[in-house]
Formats: structure tokens, C-alpha cells, sequence
């Protein structure tokens, strides 16, 4: 069973993530904030992070820089997820933020669960 670490600060939105990934047949952790986010990426060792990237203490971007720059967590698979729109082109452009996936929000759970299988390799 695959560990996901949801990173986000909006607990309504958290609620129902945790609910289809559980029942999906995923383990969760949660985060609700950057630092939060990045202490339990490297005490859990979650198989995938959905990240959101507008966070209190630390913002989406700069937990994911230091993800990539720690060895123990820079090979996690990252999926943003995220409200602020227009930033699919600046992930899928620019090399040095090398996340896995990319969702805008409002997404649909089922999309959300088929691109975290893809991420690990599972079939669906």
C-alpha cells in the first residue's frame, strides 16, 4: 500500500482527498503547512507528495526545492496541486522545479487518483 503525503492548508479540501485516496486503497499522512510538510517527508518517507503550493510557514515552491536538494526526500515523486492557475506551463518548462504531476484546482478526484497511479506505476 502506497504512502501519500497531502500537503495541504485547507482542511475541507484535505478531508476529501484523504477520503478517496483511503479508499482507494492509499495510506495518508497530512501536512498543513510547509515546514509541517517537509518534517514528515523526511520522518515518513511517503511513497508520493500532493503539494500544494500556497502554504503558511513555507510556500509550494520552496518545500519542493528543499525536497529536491535533501537526499533522503529528493526522489519522492511530487504532484502539485493547486488553486493559483496559469503555472502548468512554468512546471512543465522550467527544469529545476522537476515535479511528477501537475493538477489546478477545482480537479476531479477520480483524475487525481489516476495520475498518483500513473506517478507510481500502478495500473488502474
Amino acid at each position: 500500500m502506497a504512502k501519500i503525503l497531502i500537503a495541504e492548508d485547507e482542511k475541507d479540501i484535505v478531508f476529501i482527498i484523504e477520503t478517496a485516496l483511503k479508499k482507494a486503497g492509499f495510506e495518508t499522512i497530512i501536512a498543513y503547512d510547509g515546514e509541517e510538510t517537509l518534517k514528515k517527508a523526511i520522518n515518513e518517507k511517503p511513497d508520493l507528495i500532493l503539494l500544494d503550493i500556497m502554504m503558511p510557514k513555507m510556500d509550494g515552491f520552496t518545500v519542493n526545492t528543499k525536497l529536491k536538494e535533501n537526499n533522503e526526500t529528493k526522489d519522492i515523486p511530487v504532484i502539485v496541486c493547486t488553486a493559483r492557475g496559469g503555472l502548468k506551463d512554468l512546471f512543465s518548462i522550467e527544469e529545476k522545479w522537476k515535479v511528477d504531476g501537475y493538477l489546478e484546482k477545482p480537479f476531479v478526484v477520480k483524475v487525481l487518483i489516476d495520475k498518483i497511479r500513473e506517478v507510481l506505476g500502478e495500473k488502474k
